[in-house]
């Protein structure tokens, strides 16, 4: 599924709330993540099996973050 039809959330905080009851439901058998898209500006949801490797600014990101 392209970028296009995903559902988009504007936090971080939002899309962890979606995935966590999503994640409670005893039928599920594969859970969800969220990941960033650059280009949406926004956060998306995709089966774990499908989550695509960081690319070289998203690291970067998460290394700026543990800087104190």
């Amino acid at each position: 599924m392209g970028c296009q039809e995903k559902k988009r959330f504007k936090s971080k905080k939002m899309v962890e709330t979606f995935i966590d009851q999503f994640n409670k439901d005893p039928l599920v058998k594969e859970t969800l993540v969220s990941y960033w898209c650059q280009r949406h500006d926004g956060w998306h949801v995709s089966r774990e099996s499908n989550k695509r490797p960081l690319k070289w600014y998203e690291i970067l990101e998460q290394l700026k973050k543990k800087i104190p």
